[in-house]
């Protein structure tokens, strides 16, 4: 199945996406799609490194799970590739597998590590 092009960052997101620096961080307001960059960068490591897990924190579990699992706005960039089967997710761990790099993202809150 061929997936089409899920995300498209706005001028700033690609600048922060192709700044070199090993840790980033954004301050931003509401609405700029902080969660979508996220969640963005972690799927693109997945697919193009083996053997990796991408962790998403937030602080609180239940946070990770209504904006990562729950919105519409968010689920959009991985369920495609959950019903094409390149991503096998599991609810119960708030997890993405991806099957041929062997990889994971993973949602933790910051409250029960």
């Amino acid at each position: 199945m061929d997936i089409p092009k899920l995300y498209i960052p706005h001028d700033n997101q690609r600048l922060i996406h192709l700044s070199k620096t090993k840790y980033k961080t954004v301050i931003a307001g509401r609405r700029f799609g902080k969660s979508a960059l996220l969640l963005n960068e972690a799927i693109t490591l997945a697919l193009q490194v083996s053997r990796q897990i991408a962790w998403i924190i937030l602080p609180l579990y239940r946070q990770a799970k209504e904006i990562y699992w729950i919105d519409p706005d968010i689920t959009k960039y991985f369920m495609p590739y959950v019903q094409a089967g390149i991503v096998k997710a599991d609810k119960s761990e708030l997890s993405l597998y991806f099957k041929k790099t062997e990889s994971w993202v993973r949602l933790k809150g910051s409250d029960n590590y």
